[in-house]
């Protein structure tokens, strides 16, 4: 399984995150990019969490993987206000920074983290790009996550 999937898990696992982003499969949280729209149709509800990797690189030593990552992973906390992504970027704080666990995640969605920590914070409030649509407030969250993974077998 990945980072990525242990977290999307781990956040639907976090109430304080669930009681602004919605519960389970209705959860606003996402990969990359947030969709327009909701599943009817209608403007995504904010707050909403929209998270992706941007660099890994694995740790070695001189006799090959030492089973240690390191992620930088940017979370944005998206709201209709800057309290709105304000709040929800708390509650992610909360959930998150100086977390350790064999179990980051939920059920066969985990990984080993060794060391979750927010590396830096900023907001801004993001202009509409046509007519149609309202300005966004975003907080933008860059995280170190340390975690074990697979050492490759040569046999």
């Amino acid at each position: 399984m990945s980072l990525e999937s242990a977290l999307y898990e781990y956040l639907k696992s976090k109430s304080s995150v669930t009681a602004l982003v919605g519960l389970a499969a209705a959860a606003r949280i996402f990969p990359d990019m947030a969709p327009k729209l909701d599943p009817d149709g209608k403007e995504l509800p904010k707050p909403y969490i929209v998270y992706q990797d941007i660099t890994s690189q694995s740790s070695h030593h001189v006799g090959g993987a030492a089973g240690i990552a390191h992620t930088i992973m940017q979370i944005d906390c998206y709201g209709s206000t800057r309290v709105q992504a304000k709040a929800l970027a708390e509650a992610l704080r909360l959930a998150m920074d100086g977390v350790r666990t064999p179990a980051f995640g939920n059920g066969s969605e985990q990984v080993n983290m060794r060391g979750c920590f927010l590396h830096s914070s900023r907001a801004e409030f993001q202009e509409p790009t046509d007519g149609t649509e309202k300005g966004v407030y975003r907080v933008m969250q860059e995280w170190s996550m340390w975690y074990v993974e697979s050492i490759p077998s040569f046999t």
